[in-house]
């Protein structure tokens, strides 16, 4: 299997993006940088499993703080802007607060902070 980064190892909110990126590959995903003028969002990602497609709008959040609202807010106006044709993500290198926890899953916007980012990467190099 190939090596899958750890978060915690990430430097640079460039180094986020590619080792999301990296897993969501490695999982079967087809999942691209989006770019400069990402709007925001730097990771789309899609699956089709079981006959059902799955789009992802990700984006990847690379703080030195605990992470609040906003980037919950600007993932769930960003997907808009790409059509609203999946799910907004958001994925960081730190932890998420109880309250933005809470407004993401009114929103409907999917968050992944470090613990649960190092999961899914452990679960992968294991196999499962």
């Amino acid at each position: 299997m190939p090596k899958v980064l750890r978060i915690s190892d990430c430097l640079t909110g460039a180094d986020v993006e590619n080792t999301v990126r990296n897993l969501l590959v490695n999982l079967g995903f087809d999942a691209h940088l989006t770019g400069k003028e990402d709007r925001g969002i730097d990771i789309i990602a899609s699956k089709t499993v079981d006959g059902k497609a799955y789009k992802f709008y990700i984006r990847c959040k690379f703080w030195n703080t605990t992470v609040g609202m906003e980037p919950i807010q600007e993932a769930f106006t960003d997907c808009y802007y790409f059509g609203n044709e999946g799910t907004p993500v958001v994925i960081t290198n730190n932890r998420v607060t109880v309250e933005a926890r809470q407004y993401a899953r009114k929103l409907g916007v999917e968050i992944t902070g470090k613990a649960e980012f190092e999961e899914i990467s452990h679960s992968y190099k294991k196999g499962g």
